[in-house]
């Protein structure tokens, strides 16, 4: 007989690894469960209505306002880099965030790899985020700076 999966103890354990594992280790466990999280919630056969439609996609937040974590989407002039900026949050869009002192390995690796993820299979090309704001480490917003290889 299988019980549901505890999500207190799952907070618990990523916490102990994020306080007591070395950056390596750290990186390679939640940069896996940024990659788990897009997967594992179909977000790829989300990214794949778009069919490489960058365009679209960018209207789809800048205009037509359909994320409630996302306020723009703006390319640079020569469209190497796209900066996400998120909307003004009163907390963190990850469940595993929810618990007293979250562990900042789910900003520095998870949702670094989420992103990487998603903006991946938009661009079908390898991209770099940067994460330059978190409401974990107390910003009001999440915003990152993608650069697209």
């Amino acid at each position: 007989m299988s019980q549901p999966m505890n999500q207190e103890q799952v907070r618990n354990l990523l916490k102990h690894i994020d306080a007591s594992m070395d950056e390596t280790v750290k990186s390679a466990i939640f940069t896996q469960l940024g990659h788990e999280c897009f997967h594992s919630n179909h977000l790829d056969q989300w990214i794949d209505e778009f069919k490489g439609d960058v365009q679209r996609f960018l209207d789809s937040i800048n205009i037509d306002h359909q994320s409630p974590y996302w306020e723009s989407l703006v390319f640079s002039a020569d469209k190497s880099r796209l900066t996400l900026t998120g909307r003004e949050v009163t907390g963190c869009a990850c469940p595993f965030a929810d618990c007293s002192a979250p562990p900042l390995s789910l900003c520095n690796y998870c949702c670094k790899s989420f992103q990487q993820e998603i903006f991946s299979a938009l661009f079908g090309k390898p991209v770099e985020v940067t994460i330059t704001e978190s409401f974990l480490w107390g910003n009001r917003r999440c915003s990152t700076i993608i650069d697209i290889r």
